[in-house]
């Protein structure tokens, strides 16, 4: 009897079986398949895998979503509509524009070089009196600015006075005793008045060269100087240079002649204008920068040396074909790489491809590509950091692991 029970048991189960799942046939090709979930990830610690798009436990970032469908292209990513709209992935076609920047300079106003001018002491002696006692003073052409008492000039004109009774027998040593006075500079009728027997001067006045403002003094009253001393400097303020420093990345753009506007503190409200006139060859090794200076007329005399300004220059690329020009905002720069992603066009869902661009100018929040895009291709312009990090977390290549070389050069000259 007892060899019957197992017999038994199976004979139960298999009533059993034919009770529950005998009854009514069930087509399972009719069910719904279960449709993927999806995964986020966080692109500083790709340990983290959740189903859901909260912030990474560890670091607090935003998760980034892992594309459901994989490709075998390693420079090819292919993320799920939910993923690219999470994502907020946006693109913009291709296309060219004009090379425009505006430039923010920096700099300072100088006297113009070309008219200062030096009064130097023409022969040795000490100084009686000055008639410029200060900096900032406006001097006339032919003014006295200084007198000087020189006994090398008394001991001149005794000599000279002393030749004109020589004058008919010895014509030499009168012309030699003349022209040493005149080429002390002084004047015909004080060396007439000599040779005529006027009193000797002990005093004598030095004159200004040329009209304009005392920018500095260099001597006192009562101090001996030497032939070729500076006593002062004078500058005709009427134009003055406008000096601005230009760093390295921008000299492409700047070319003599371009207009530069500038304004000043200390006159509020008031645009000034000139052009570029000259650029400076040498590079500042210190500051990295090399000097630009614009000329600009000064008639009211509002503008003085030494004033900081602050200009601007507005610069354009001329060219037959106008460049092809994307937002920053497109581009990852990794120092010795330019990259881009392309959205592949009508694939669903979006593929995104990198590719290795050549920058050009730097246009403020634009580039101009010089190589590796062809107008009307789309590319990403926001959300690219997202889906740079989604293709490292798959094993892509991306700006941090780009293969060499990269760029995929297109047909044509763009």
């Amino acid at each position: 009897m007892k060899k019957w029970i197992p017999v038994l048991y199976l004979l139960t189960g298999l009533f059993c079986g034919w009770l529950i799942f005998g009854g009514e046939k069930t087509d399972n090709a009719s069910l719904p398949a279960e449709s993927p979930t999806q995964v986020w990830t966080c692109s500083m610690h790709p340990q983290i895998r959740l189903h859901e798009a909260v912030p990474c436990p560890l670091c607090g970032m935003a998760l980034t979503p892992i594309g459901e469908t994989e490709t075998s292209d390693s420079l090819t990513l292919v993320l799920s509509e939910t993923a690219a709209r999470l994502a907020m992935i946006q693109t913009a076609s291709v296309t060219r524009g004009k090379a425009e920047k505006k430039l923010l300079l920096q700099g300072k106003l100088v006297p113009d070089e070309r008219f200062v001018s030096q009064i130097t002491a023409p022969y040795p002696g000490r100084i009686e009196r000055l008639r410029i006692n200060t900096a900032g003073m406006e001097v006339e052409k032919n003014a006295i600015v200084a007198d000087l008492y020189s006994p090398e000039l008394i001991s001149a004109q005794t000599e000279f006075f002393d030749a004109t009774s020589l004058r008919m027998m010895a014509p030499e040593v009168y012309l030699m005793a003349r022209n040493r006075l005149r080429r002390w500079n002084i004047p015909e009728d004080i060396i007439e008045g000599i040779e005529y027997g006027k009193p000797l001067l002990k005093d004598f006045p030095i004159y200004a060269p040329v009209s304009g403002t005392v920018i500095r003094r260099s001597v006192t009253e009562g101090q001996y100087v030497e032939e070729g001393t500076e006593l002062f400097e004078i500058a005709n303020l009427g134009r003055i240079w406008a000096v601005f420093d230009v760093y390295e990345p921008d000299l492409p753009w700047i070319k003599k002649g371009n207009s530069v506007s500038f304004t000043t503190p200390s006159a509020p409200g008031k645009t000034f204008s000139g052009k570029i006139a000259f650029i400076d060859p040498l590079v500042d090794s210190e500051t990295r920068t090399v000097t630009i200076r614009v000329e600009v007329p000064n008639p009211d005399r509002l503008l003085k040396p030494e004033m900081y300004i602050y200009g601007s220059v507005s610069v354009s690329e001329t060219a037959q074909q106008p460049p092809i020009v994307v937002s920053k905002t497109a581009v990852l720069w990794t120092g010795s790489h330019s990259l881009v992603y392309i959205h592949i066009p009508e694939t669903k869902p979006p593929v995104f491809q990198l590719r290795e661009v050549v920058l050009g100018p730097d246009l403020g929040s634009e580039y101009v590509i010089l190589e590796g895009l062809a107008e009307g291709e789309e590319i990403v312009v926001n959300g690219v950091f997202k889906i740079d990090a989604a293709a490292q977390l798959a094993g892509k290549y991306s700006m941090m692991n780009p293969p060499h070389p990269l760029r995929q050069k297109l047909p044509g000259k763009y």
